[in-house]
């Protein structure tokens, strides 16, 4: 029996983003999810286990930060094994990958994000993983 594929949340604002990155991360062969706010985010987390959630911190209404601090909230209060958080952000300095860190986010990915390093986040966190021989597979469209 083959394991489990990894799942994915991809939670972007921008259309764009949302389109490309799930496409990206079809491409490596793991199960996507992708919406476009932290609260859908949150009612994903209702319905399934992620094991890596990228998360934008600069959307209306919730931001990625409050969404985050929710999520682990919810895991801890479900005891349920922690996903992955990573912030996708324009704000990499210092101050802001610490402040994505106090929210109880894992990492964080510098925005805008080239497909390679999306790509390379995603082995980061999943060495063990399979993915396609040749990496260049899953940035062809």
């Amino acid at each position: 029996m083959p394991a489990r594929r990894a799942s994915v949340l991809v939670v972007d604002d921008g259309p764009v983003n949302l389109m490309l990155a799930k496409q990206v991360l079809d491409k490596l062969g793991l199960e996507v999810t992708a919406v476009d706010s932290g609260e859908k985010a949150l009612a994903c987390q209702q319905q399934q286990h992620f094991d890596l959630v990228f998360m934008d911190i600069f959307m209306p209404e919730m931001d990625g930060l409050e969404a985050s601090r929710r999520w682990r909230k919810y895991e801890q209060a479900q005891q349920l094994d922690s996903s992955i958080l990573v912030a996708l952000t324009a704000n990499a300095d210092g101050a802001g990958r610490e402040r994505c860190l106090q929210a109880g986010m894992n990492d964080l990915l510098a925005k805008p994000y080239q497909p390679e390093s999306l790509i390379s986040r995603v082995v980061a966190w999943f060495p063990d993983e399979h993915f396609p021989d040749e990496p260049n597979e899953a940035l062809t469209p």
